[in-house]
């Protein structure tokens, strides 16, 4: 059998989606059921939070949930296509 060979747009597009679901359930479970910070919530969420800082706390919360999550799925992307070219 022959391994699966990704480009790199698809391995980072995989990777990204996984840290989409990441952010999301770690977002989910600190905001609903933990009365307390989740370990390593800052770092695992830092791309979303940083699209975040552009828009008002105003804004309501359905609205910085998809921002949220589109950040975390450019940020996680970004990284992992970066690194699959610096790889090379």
């Amino acid at each position: 059998m022959k391994p699966i060979v990704l480009s790199d747009y698809q391995f980072a597009t995989t990777l990204g989606a996984l840290g989409l679901v990441l952010g999301l359930i770690i977002h989910l479970i600190h905001f609903h059921w933990l009365s307390m910070t989740v370990p390593g919530y800052e770092l695992w969420t830092a791309p979303g939070k940083m699209l975040l800082r552009f828009f008002s706390e105003e804004t309501p919360y359905r609205p910085k949930l998809i921002i949220f999550l589109i950040g975390q799925f450019i940020g996680y992307f970004f990284v992992f296509y970066v690194y699959r070219k610096l790889k090379r």
